[in-house]
């Protein structure tokens, strides 16, 4: 079970309709875990709005250098996911960009002897 900011869906007189949503304007959410390099990840972000999203997943090290860069488009009331296979020496931080009004993702982290599921 993970609580938080996943966005919710509400249904009145037979019709649903999703409580999130996105604006004009592109925002930043750097998740607030570090990455290490003994689990990989995959990093899931849920499109609130009734419109196509295109999101963006970098991955920087301690030193706020790219190491990686991934831009998927995500269905309306859809998710997208971000694998990331961790093959480098630092921990690293994931950012994501995207118009969404809070980018929040789930977050699952896998090793050889355990997982773990959590929001960013």
């Amino acid at each position: 079970y993970v609580h938080g900011n996943l966005d919710a869906i509400s249904k009145y007189n037979d019709e649903y309709s999703m409580l999130g949503g996105s604006g004009i304007l592109k925002r930043e959410y750097a998740l607030q875990y570090e990455l290490n390099n003994k689990s990989n990840y995959e990093i899931v972000v849920v499109n609130p709005s009734d419109e196509v999203r295109k999101i963006t997943c970098k991955v920087v090290d301690s030193d706020n250098i790219l190491i990686n860069q991934e831009i998927i488009k995500v269905k309306p009331r859809g998710a997208g996911i971000f694998p990331v296979s961790f093959e480098y020496q630092k921990s690293a931080r994931i950012i994501i960009t995207s118009r969404l009004v809070m980018a929040r993702p789930l977050v699952f982290r896998t090793n050889d002897n355990f997982f773990d599921v959590f929001h960013g």
